[in-house]
C-alpha cells in the first residue's frame, strides 16, 4: 500500500472517495485548501486503485471558551453560510450506511454544517476534562476513511498513523476529530489508538439523525497498544 500526497492530478480521486464514504458534501474551498497544503493529506493506493484517504489541518485548539459566549457567533456563522452549506441525501439510511464501515475508520467527517471550515477554531471541550489547552498547536483530522471492499486491511490504521506521526513532526500537542455519535465502530477504532471522548456536542450535524457528534482527542506521543 502506498500513501500518496494529494495534488491537482489526483484531487478527483479524493472527491470520489469522500462522496462514497462520508455522508457530507465538501465544497470546492475544502479541496482547494487540501491541494494548497498537500503535506497534511494522503490518499491510500493499492495496486493502482485509490482505496482510502485522510485530510488534516494544523490549527490552534481554542479551548473551552464557554458556550454562552459562542452561541451568538455560532448562529451568525450558520446564517452567513446558509447558502453554502453542504447538502445531503434525504435518505437517512444511506447516510448511516456511509458513516459506518465495520472497522470504524470512517469516523472523522469534519463539520457537516460547514465542512470546509470545521470547528477547529472553536475548540469544543468539556469543562476541565480536555487534555489540550487554549493556544496550543493541534492537528485536526477533517476526514479519514476507506472503501467498503477494503475494510480490515490495515488501511485506516496506516492513515491514522500518518496523522499521528505528522502531528509529532509538526510539534503539535494534541490530535482531535469529530465522530458521529452513532458510529460506535469508529469510536472503538480511535480508542484503540489512545483517543478518548471528551464531549458530546448536540446539534452538530444538520442533516444526520441523531445530530450529535463526539469530540475525541489524543495527546501526541501518548503510548498505546496500536501505534508503533
Amino acid at each position: 500500500m502506498e500513501l500518496i500526497p494529494v495534488d491537482s492530478t489526483n484531487i478527483s480521486n479524493l472527491k470520489l472517495l469522500n462522496s462514497a464514504i462520508l455522508p457530507i458534501r465538501y465544497s470546492d474551498k475544502f479541496y482547494k485548501g487540501v491541494v494548497r497544503d498537500p503535506k497534511f493529506s494522503r490518499l491510500a493506493r493499492i495496486q493502482g486503485k485509490y482505496v482510502g484517504m485522510v485530510c488534516c489541518r494544523k490549527t490552534e485548539y481554542g479551548g473551552k471558551k464557554g458556550k454562552e459566549d459562542q452561541g451568538s457567533n455560532d448562529q451568525k456563522r450558520r446564517e452567513d453560510q446558509g447558502s453554502s452549506n453542504q447538502k445531503m441525501s434525504n435518505d437517512q439510511g444511506s447516510s448511516h450506511q456511509k458513516m459506518s464501515n465495520g472497522q470504524g475508520i470512517t469516523g472523522s467527517s469534519g463539520e457537516e454544517k460547514n465542512a470546509d471550515e470545521s470547528r477547529s477554531e472553536q475548540g469544543r471541550m468539556s469543562n476541565g476534562e480536555g487534555i489540550s489547552q487554549k493556544g496550543e498547536d493541534s492537528l485536526y483530522i477533517m476526514t479519514l476513511g476507506c472503501t467498503v471492499l477494503n475494510r480490515r486491511r490495515g488501511i485506516g490504521s496506516a492513515l491514522l498513523r500518518f496523522a499521528l506521526n505528522l502531528a509529532a513532526e509538526e510539534e503539535c500537542s494534541v490530535v482531535w476529530l469529530h465522530v458521529h455519535s452513532s458510529n460506535s465502530d469508529a469510536v472503538d477504532f480511535y480508542k484503540n489508538f489512545g483517543f478518548r471522548v471528551v464531549e458530546q456536542i448536540e446539534g452538530y450535524y444538520r442533516y444526520l439523525k441523531p445530530s450529535s457528534a463526539l469530540l475525541l482527542e489524543k495527546c501526541v506521543g501518548e503510548e498505546d497498544g496500536s501505534v508503533t
